[in-house]
């Protein structure tokens, strides 16, 4: 079952992916606003074959309940996403090669990896699947370029994009066909009014979207890029929702650059 985490007055509301049941409480100290676990794209634009050959759409099933995320393919033995994405659950479906959801090519898991410093803050929601055949690369399947270790670059006013099949708006349904939008990176010290300090730390990166596009239930896991770059994993957003104009959280994919090479030897 996945964690839930209780501390008294204060929560934190946090939405597993898409079609799982909320509240599930999992209270900061110190903060009084709460965030949700993404899911999905507001406001945006609908992918072609090939534009985003690296995106993996990930299906599982927690406590009886089917749920949806995104990741992204580094290797042909590995996909990236978040952690919140893999706690508790045994079984994936990952289908690759396609902008319409549950198309393209179907890859099941044979283990995972979730960071070990993953808390109930959203710290370190990053987790790793290596998927039980290889990959078979085409134009329409392709890994995506990875930060190098020791990267520096906060990104902060870069302009990347993100993608998924998440809701369509805090009330509407998921999306069936792959969409993305362009967002702007703000600085962690800007973000860490909405969230406070216990959320926003060295390795979250805070987006904002340019008139009304962000993420929303469906879209964690999925990969925020920059140049052919993944700078980032989705991870959450204020639980005011999607549409709310508050910041959205991913993690900093430099930052635990490492942490992949020492799983994957990628």
């Amino acid at each position: 079952m996945m964690k839930v985490w209780f501390i008294l007055v204060l929560a934190l509301v946090a939405v597993k992916a898409s079609y799982i049941p909320y509240p599930m409480a999992v209270p900061p100290v110190n903060i009084s606003e709460s965030l949700e676990k993404q899911t999905r794209i507001v406001n945006g634009n609908f992918a072609v074959l090939g534009q985003f050959p690296y995106f993996a759409q990930i299906f599982l099933t927690v406590d009886g309940f089917n749920s949806l995320c995104g990741g992204s393919i580094i290797s042909n033995r590995w996909i990236l996403t978040a952690a919140h994405c893999a706690d508790g659950v045994s079984r994936f479906q990952i289908f690759v090669g396609s902008v319409e959801i549950t198309k393209g090519t179907q890859y099941f898991f044979q283990e995972k990896y979730i960071h070990p410093n993953y808390n109930m803050y959203l710290n370190y929601d990053i987790a790793l699947i290596r998927v039980n055949s290889t990959i078979i690369f085409t134009d329409y399947v392709k890994p995506i370029t990875l930060p190098s270790i020791g990267e520096l670059n906060q990104y902060e006013g870069y302009k990347p994009l993100i993608m998924g099949f998440g809701k369509l708006g805090d009330n509407q349904a998921t999306s069936s066909r792959l969409k993305y939008a362009e967002v702007s990176v703000i600085s962690n010290s800007q973000c860490e009014k909405s969230f406070g300090p216990a959320v926003i730390i060295p390795s979250t990166m805070c987006t904002v979207g340019l008139a009304g596009q962000n993420t929303c239930n469906g879209d964690s896991g999925g990969p925020v890029v920059y140049n052919n770059v993944q700078i980032g994993v989705i991870s959450f957003v204020h639980s005011a929702g999607c549409q709310s104009g508050n910041p959205f959280g991913h993690v900093r994919v430099a930052s635990l650059r490492q942490w992949i090479l020492d799983v994957t030897g990628i």
